[in-house]
């Protein structure tokens, strides 16, 4: 077990700890709130069932907690509708990025889309806003639990042509929406893997949740946590450094690594990779999440200081020009790894940041 004073010491945490600064706290606020999906463009876009679901979700009844009243149950009719009546024969609807940027497919039935992948199609989030700083032109981005997609594809529009996308995403369906959004832009930077990375070359579990595949995960727990478990299937898991090696990939700009309560064992079969190409690592850092997988945050931090990587920032922070040191969490936390080869260019993309205002 870490103590805070040991942590505190390790750059993990402030010197108050686990408490952050009120100046930090107007720093991330900085970063402003994603639009509510209801209330978005890009819903004028979808089939009339939806547009009535989000007009009831606006405007109707509330219970205490502030969540539309019958709100679920409303969801699972439109969900069982479309189930019998399937929309184009597959329940797909493929929705503009940021105007018309690109063209993203995303599963209607999915609650993980209205709950999450809407509203990032505005733009606004610190996770688009950060794939947009750290992101060069001829890039490559390697997105480790890539759901529909979103992110490996604003990646692609900003790598250009010349740039290498990676997704690895082992739910077959999303996977085959990712292909589906790689065909309508022409991506041919894009690739897409339906499989699993972890700590060692095997075939597992995967627990797929009941209403939103934004928590699907290789540890049970994790998915009973939140959902429940509607369907388990067996997915390849490969290592990291295996398809690093394969590929011949000698760069890497920036990975993406959000795999609910599995990231540990993504870091450990990449261990190779990491040291050797340093790359802005960016991953989710779930005090729930590692909980269920077994292990304390502070092993995730004690690792990637082995291979090379001291510093650790809140992505609200960075995406606003001003770099807000993470450590022990309370709550989900987007967090950015920095290795020391790229600290220069970080510095360039925050002072360039701030420069706009």
């Amino acid at each position: 077990m870490f103590y805070p004073a040991v942590l505190r010491y390790a750059g993990y945490m402030n010197e108050d700890e686990s408490t952050m600064s009120t100046d930090n706290e107007g720093i991330l606020r900085k970063t402003g709130d994603l639009p509510n999906w209801y209330e978005m463009d890009e819903v004028s876009l979808l089939p009339l069932p939806f547009r009535l679901y989000a007009s009831w979700v606006k405007y109707g009844l509330k219970r205490k907690n502030g969540y539309s009243l019958g709100g679920s149950f409303i969801f699972s009719l439109i969900r069982m509708w479309y189930r019998r009546f399937p929309l184009a024969g597959d329940n797909f609807v493929s929705l503009p990025w940021q105007g018309n940027r690109f063209l993203i497919t995303l599963d209607l039935l999915d609650f993980e889309v209205i709950n999450h992948t809407l509203p990032l199609l505005s733009g606004a989030s610190s996770e688009s806003k950060l794939v947009q700083m750290l992101m060069p032109e001829r890039g490559v981005f390697f997105d480790v639990g890539a759901n529909h997609g979103v992110f490996s594809l604003l990646a692609a529009s900003q790598g250009g042509d010349e740039a290498v996308v990676h997704a690895f995403e082992p739910q077959p369906r999303l996977a085959h929406a990712i292909e589906l959004s790689k065909k309508l832009n022409h991506f041919s930077s894009l690739n897409i893997h339906n499989i699993a990375l972890g700590a060692k070359e095997e075939s597992k579990t995967l627990y797929l949740p009941r209403e939103s595949s934004g928590v699907a995960s290789l540890i049970e727990l994790h998915v009973k946590s939140t959902d429940t478990v509607a369907h388990e299937i067996t997915v390849k898991v490969d290592l990291l450094d295996t398809v690093v090696e394969e590929m011949g990939i000698g760069r890497m700009d920036l990975i993406k690594i959000d795999v609910e309560g599995f990231e540990l064992d993504v870091f450990q079969g990449g261990e190779k990779s990491l040291k050797k190409l340093q790359p802005f690592i960016w991953f989710e850092m779930s005090p729930a999440g590692q909980e269920t997988a077994g292990h304390g945050q502070s092993e995730i931090y004690h690792l990637l200081e082995q291979f090379g990587y001291h510093d650790f920032y809140d992505i609200r922070g960075i995406a606003c020009g001003y770099p807000v040191k993470a450590g022990v969490v309370n709550s989900l936390t987007n967090v950015l790894a920095v290795p020391v080869s790229r600290q220069e260019q970080l510095h360039a993309a925050l002072e360039t940041i701030r420069s706009q205002g």
